[in-house]
């Protein structure tokens, strides 16, 4: 387990502001928490990318979606997390309306790659999804 530290609260300032509509304060949090981030913490650093992320979505600012998941799909190799691969799919499904957006289709088809490379590595961690099971 991660011991809690200054850029996990952060982490969770921006995800509070977020769910309150601060959009703004949201994106200020997100990013400090990047910067705060040690590169050997791949598993926090790509939390804190998808949070990003999710707020320019709630923002509808399909372009900052774009230009920040990129940052977001260049996974460390050490990066083994069930947990984000969890949230990626979950930001896939907050982005599927905007998929009429040529960058944002772009995106989509990148994010589903990632999704499949990341299951397969940990295909003994993930649950199986059966056919009677949602998705």
């Amino acid at each position: 387990m991660s011991p809690f530290d200054e850029a996990s609260l952060t982490s969770e300032s921006a995800l509070v502001a977020r769910d309150m509509g601060a959009y703004g304060k949201a994106i200020e949090y997100a990013e400090q928490a990047i910067r705060m981030r040690a590169e050997g913490r791949a598993r926090s650093l790509a939390l804190s990318r998808v949070t990003l992320v999710s707020i320019d979505v709630c923002r509808e600012d399909l372009d900052a979606v774009v230009e920040s998941g990129e940052d977001l799909l260049t996974p460390n190799p050490a990066l083994g997390s069930v947990r984000v691969v969890n949230q990626v799919v979950g930001l896939r499904r907050q982005l599927k309306p905007h998929a009429g957006y040529r960058p944002v289709q772009g995106f989509l088809s990148r994010l589903d790659e990632f999704a499949r490379t990341q299951s397969l590595l940990l295909a003994d961690l993930m649950p199986s999804r059966s056919k009677g099971s949602p998705k």
